[in-house]
Parts: structure tokens; sequence; C-alpha cells
């Protein structure tokens, strides 16, 4: 994990950037905890790390460039050597064309009927508490069948942690960083833009906060590549450190 003084760093420098209540993101939070606290297939981040337990990680995201991508990883045989880890609404994608990755991590922005089909078929789900989803939380996760456990971006809870990161595709690669993985290919996040279909499939999104968003998960990859994780991108993304492969 990263340390608590360098999050809440990371997260004032968030709040600066848009409306956020630390107030209900803890809400969210307790409201997640609860709920897993009375679910049994609540899984332990042991269980989580062991599926992790790799040097590299590939996190796929629900970008414009999704499918190029994925093929691309696919063919290189990242797919096959490496655990994948979808970003919220590309669980869609993987879903069509009978993909099932190893971790999905989601604030259920995504469709939660695709989400929730991959993890009842083993897929380790990371769903994510914050102050704008807290009647969709009580809605959807307890109808998880397979290995789950929650996210939160303030004070963590039972079963509920508090990994970094910010937007599900940042999240992901801070949870791989934050159980010991050192190199992470991603494909599927561009921060150019446009938002990807797949980012639009469930819930409808204002375009202006999205690409206000994907610049703090710029800003916070860019954080992890200091900290000496590895991110090289399958397509431009936008950020110059990342080598494009």
């Amino acid at each position: 994990m990263i340390s608590v003084d360098l999050w809440r760093e990371i997260y004032s420098y968030v709040k600066s950037k848009l409306k956020l209540s630390f107030d209900l993101d803890q809400v969210a939070t307790d409201t997640l905890s609860n709920i897993l606290s009375n679910m049994g297939n609540t899984s332990s981040i042991e269980t989580l790390k062991n599926l992790l337990n790799f040097d590299t990680v590939v996190v796929i995201a629900p970008g414009p460039n999704l499918e190029k991508d994925f093929e691309k990883a696919s063919k290189l045989g990242f797919t096959s050597r490496y655990p994948v880890i979808a970003v919220d609404g590309a669980s869609s994608y993987l879903l069509e064309i009978g993909f099932k990755p190893a971790v999905i991590v989601t604030d259920l922005d995504g469709d939660p009927r695709h989400i929730l089909a991959l993890n009842e078929s083993g897929s380790f789900a990371v769903v994510h508490a914050h102050g704008d989803n807290i009647d969709v939380l009580k809605t959807w996760v307890p109808m998880f069948k397979g290995p789950i456990t929650g996210s939160t971006q303030v004070e963590p809870r039972p079963y509920v942690y508090n990994f970094g990161g910010f937007t599900d595709g940042d999240r992901a690669l801070f949870i791989a960083y934050s159980l010991g993985v050192k190199k992470a290919v991603v494909g599927g996040m561009d921060f150019r833009g446009p938002i990807g279909r797949y980012s639009m499939l469930f819930r409808s999104k204002d375009v202006g906060i999205k690409m206000a968003k994907l610049e703090v998960a710029k800003k916070l990859i860019s954080m992890l590549i200091s900290l000496g994780m590895e991110v090289f991108s399958l397509s431009y993304t936008g950020i110059d450190d990342v080598e494009v492969l």
C-alpha cells in the first residue's frame, strides 16, 4: 500500500480538481464494508495478491482503442502469460468475446450484469465505493456470487482497502503496485479522448467531467512511474514517460 501521508496529498489534489465530498465518500465506504461483512463470498486481500503474483499484469480499460489494443495484447501473448485486470466497462467487451479476466476493478459505472456474470465465473471483483455510487452499491453488491472485496479513496474499513488511485483505470495500476507487481502492460487507455463506447454502455457520463478525471488519472499514473513501476502502453496514452510497445 502507498503511505497514508502520500495518499492524503493525492486526495487533496484530486479534490482541488473535482467536487468531492470526503464525508459522502466515507459513507459509501462504510456502506460497502457493512454489505461485504455480511456476504459469505467476500475474499481476503491475500487471495487477490496470489492472483496477481506475477512480475507483470495486463490492464485493459474501456477506451476507444480497447478492441485493437486487446487484440494486440493477445497476439503478443500477454493475455495468456500474465493476469488480466479488466477496468469497469471493458468487462462488457471481454464477456462478449468469451475472455475471463483474473480481476475486475469497478465502481459499477460499467454494466453490472456483465461484471456479475464474469465474477460468478471466477473473476475477482474489486468494487470501489465513492459518494456518487451509494445506491448502486446497495443494489448490486449483494448480488455478487464470486470472489469480491472493496476499495476506497478515504479511510479504509473491514474488507474495503485504500490501494490508492482515483479512476478505475489508474486504481487498477495502484492495486497491482500495492501488491508487489513491478510492470504493467496497458491497453484501452487513451487520455486524449474521445470516451470509448464501452465506458458509456450502462450509465451516461458528463464528457467534461470524464475528461477532467482522465487528467487526474494521467497525473497519478505518472506518479506511479516515478515510484518505480514500469508501465508499457499498447497505444499512445498521452503520458510522455510511458514507453509505447
